[in-house]
């Protein structure tokens, strides 16, 4: 049970997810941190109201909270910077900052949208440039409500907690998912996670050692699309032969060839892997921030 979650960042996303959180059952004390002001453009895609404008994002959320439930609400007005902020004793600590940063051992979980995917990352000692995060899609305020939704399901059905326990990074389709215990159903598929040993010295996909199993068990006959994007909104399509794609080693080294290949500016990418009847494709999700 969480009596303690602290949540860094409440911005559309965030404001959202601290929302619901705050109905869990059992919490006592939650920590919202967030430096911003709230301003009127924020009122188009976040939970903030028009009379909020000019308020810190602390207390126009915490005034929103507090209308319906007792929990204790710690605000910090503040930047947050791992290992220079001292949080409270908590059970959770929860990133949903715009901004994409590397990361120690201090945060258990960063949420951020990549297209109209949810990523959930829990990985730690997680090293990438330092910039603002983004959407790069179009997402409403009913896609990031959903989102949102998502999330708190991971954590109060427990599915979080094991994704934290793996370092595992997850990837939900806010246009078609489930979130169920002990697994998530992408597009009415059930997909166990299961992970290798297998580590390469370097490689850009967050979330190899999760996926690769996942590939490799569909026992490929025929070449698979990889999408750097999504499938829909594609930067590159490359196809991999099903030759390539029958062990740990080939089937890597071809998907981190790809994304050495892109021209972008992300660091970091997750792979999604969608098979559903007979259809079989991979997505290469950019590390947007966005949230």
């Amino acid at each position: 049970m969480i009596k303690s979650l602290v949540v860094i960042g409440i911005g559309s996303f965030g404001g959202f997810f601290v929302e619901n959180l705050s109905r869990l059952q059992g919490l006592k004390s939650l920590t919202i941190i967030d430096s911003d002001i709230v301003e009127i453009k924020n009122t188009n895609t976040s939970i903030y109201r028009l009379k909020d404008v000019g308020k810190y994002k602390v207390d126009a959320l915490g005034e929103i909270i507090q209308f319906y439930t007792d929990i204790s609400i710690i605000k910090c007005n503040l930047n947050y910077e791992e290992g220079r902020v001292r949080l409270p004793p908590n059970d959770l600590v929860l990133d949903c900052r715009d901004v994409i940063t590397s990361r120690k051992r201090e945060i258990d979980a960063k949420f951020y949208i990549s297209f109209r995917k949810l990523i959930v990352d829990c990985r730690k000692d997680s090293k990438t440039n330092e910039r603002r995060g983004r959407y790069i899609d179009s997402i409403t305020k009913t896609d990031i409500m959903n989102a949102a939704f998502h999330a708190f399901l991971l954590v109060s059905n427990g599915i979080l907690f094991d994704l934290i326990k793996r370092q595992d990074v997850h990837s939900i389709d806010l246009d078609n998912s489930i979130v169920s215990k002990d697994m998530t159903v992408y597009n009415g598929r059930a997909e166990h996670t299961n992970t290798t040993n297998y580590t390469p010295s370097t490689t850009k996909l967050a979330n190899l050692n999760q996926s690769l199993p996942r590939i490799i068990n569909e026992k490929l006959n025929k070449p698979i699309s990889v999408y750097v994007g999504t499938r829909e909104f594609p930067y590159s399509i490359t196809e991999i032969p099903a030759c390539n794609i029958i062990s740990y080693e080939s089937t890597a080294k071809a998907l981190i060839e790809i994304v050495n290949n892109v021209p972008l500016i992300y660091d970091n990418y997750v792979i999604r892997f969608v098979s559903r009847d007979n259809e079989k494709y991979i997505e290469l999700l950019p590390e947007t921030g966005g949230a």
